[in-house]
């Protein structure tokens, strides 16, 4: 990772946009449980409606109520593998729409931080903070974004950044501050919207 220069010193947020951060967190925080309840219900029902109606044709008419937790234990499997990909999934619609219509540049990799902490019972989890600055024809920006990964992160994301220092990037016109980098990984729920 290229070393954090002297004179390079992150841009502080105002106390407005670190509450809209908080904000935009919390409230994909309760789409996220929404949908992990959701699912985990779905699942519930599924197994009842298994055990009380299809398989009893197959089981001399008895009730197989055990099948409720079956399909909670697969609902909650279910749900924790949507909500850890959702991200990734809003980030590369996003993408998708931002290549079509969006500003798109080469941005230099500045400082590229990354921490690990590890987990007491669980594997602890990895983030990057990636500092980027580029031009174009409105002038000179710069930005950063934060990724999350369960673990030791993911090597083939530091390569990415790693390589020549430079990324690609894409932004609505006149509102460099809402920059994505083109690459498939998403960062944090208020990296991404705000």
């Amino acid at each position: 990772m290229p070393d954090r220069p002297e004179r390079w010193t992150p841009p502080r947020m105002t106390r407005r946009r670190t509450l809209t951060r908080v904000g935009a967190d919390l409230l994909w925080g309760v789409v996220m449980l929404t949908v992990f309840a959701a699912i985990v219900f779905g699942g519930m029902l599924g197994g009842t409606a298994l055990g009380y109606g299809l398989l009893p044709r197959y089981n001399g008419g008895h009730e197989i109520p055990w099948l409720l937790g079956v399909g909670a234990c697969v609902g909650v499997v279910t749900g924790m593998v949507v909500c850890h990909r959702a991200r990734s999934w809003v980030q590369r619609a996003r993408v998708r729409m931002m290549r079509r219509r969006a500003v798109d540049a080469i941005a230099d990799v500045v400082w590229c931080d990354y921490l690990y902490q590890a987990g007491s019972k669980g594997p602890g989890s990895s983030r990057y903070t990636v500092f980027l600055s580029w031009r174009d024809s409105d002038g000179q920006h710069t930005g950063e974004r934060q990724y999350r990964f369960i673990g030791q992160g993911r090597d083939d994301f530091a390569h990415l950044v790693r390589r020549n220092g430079k990324v690609p990037i894409r932004y609505p016109a006149g509102r460099p501050h809402r920059f994505v980098i083109d690459i498939p990984f998403a960062p944090t729920m208020a990296d991404q919207f705000l």
